[in-house]
């Protein structure tokens, strides 16, 4: 009996271990975010995929929007969260040491990243203070990518966005990553149109 029991605690505990970001698996349907008690709202659709403002039952304190678009014959196949508006000066100082802090926390379970730190060939935007308007002008790149293998591979960054060359906020993304399925849903998407 004690047997058993130690062995339902092992299972528990690996199948928390290995759930999926804020709590939301991969693959799910809608019908999964109702079941696994997540509430959501659509928030646009086209062709075969579907996005939805999600409210999920673990969320990330730095994250206060979440979205999951959905396949509607594969499920949930990406997930982001945005953080709030971060204040911060021309040189994105205040904002890259958020950035600094949720890529460790992210790196003390998923491994080192993938970094990008890309300032575009000839940007006229090179100087320090013009670190944000580089990002608003898209010509500057902070970014930072895990791959993640437990059950399901998934690609996962952490990248900086400016709002303005004083505001800027972090964005949290999961990709199921096979190409397979990633070009399947796509196909399907740009057929629909």
């Amino acid at each position: 009996m004690k047997k058993a029991v130690v062995v339902l605690l092992l299972l528990c505990a690996s199948m928390m271990v290995y759930a999926g970001p804020f709590g939301i698996e991969m693959g799910w349907s809608v019908e999964g975010l109702e079941y696994n008690k997540i509430a959501y709202e659509l928030y646009s659709t086209s062709g075969n995929i579907s996005i939805y403002e999600v409210f999920p039952l673990n969320p990330h304190p730095d994250f206060s929007e979440y979205y999951v678009w959905v396949d509607s014959g594969y499920g949930i196949y990406m997930i982001e969260a945005y953080g709030d508006y971060i204040d911060t000066t021309p040189d994105g100082a205040v904002i890259k040491k958020e950035y600094e802090k949720i890529r460790d926390q992210i790196s003390f379970g998923g491994g080192d990243p993938e970094e990008y730190d890309y300032l575009a060939e000839g940007s006229s935007l090179d100087q320090p203070n013009d670190w944000m308007n580089a990002l608003l002008a898209e010509e500057r790149y902070l970014i930072s990518y895990w791959i993640q293998n437990n059950w399901k591979p998934i690609v996962m960054s952490l990248s900086v966005l400016a709002e303005s060359d004083t505001v800027g906020y972090l964005c949290l993304h999961y990709e199921y990553d096979d190409e397979t399925i990633i070009d399947e849903i796509y196909s399907k998407y740009y057929e629909d149109l």
